[in-house]
């Protein structure tokens, strides 16, 4: 499964991965779904959000976290040397060249 809707910007939200270029982190979705809300009050809430958003991030969340399955391995190699954790969370290293963006294109070229 591609994550074309999941984007890693250095220049938004400190390089968290976020929905579709939005300032939305995948972390704030799966925090709400955590807490039991459901998709239409989640789009209620977040007017910007689809559905296919909230599905994918979730998709993205369980593929970065499956530890018995390498289904995420190029998202990882892509993203995660990229990333170091700060006092606030995971942020993007100043300067790497991961790009402006993590998209499918850059994952499914491989």
């Amino acid at each position: 499964m591609g994550f074309e809707r999941i984007t890693v910007n250095p220049d938004r939200m400190g390089g968290v991965p976020c929905i579709r270029r939005l300032r939305i982190p995948v972390a704030t979705v799966v925090g709400l779904v955590a807490q039991g809300l459901i998709e239409a009050r989640i789009v209620t809430e977040y007017p910007d959000l689809e559905v296919g958003d909230i599905h994918q991030t979730l998709a993205f969340a369980a593929a970065v976290v499956d530890e018995r399955s390498c289904r995420c391995l190029p998202v990882l190699e892509e993203v995660l040397p990229a990333l170091s954790m700060s006092k606030t969370g995971w942020r993007l290293r100043s300067g790497h060249p991961a790009g402006r963006s993590t998209t499918s294109s850059t994952r499914n070229s491989r």
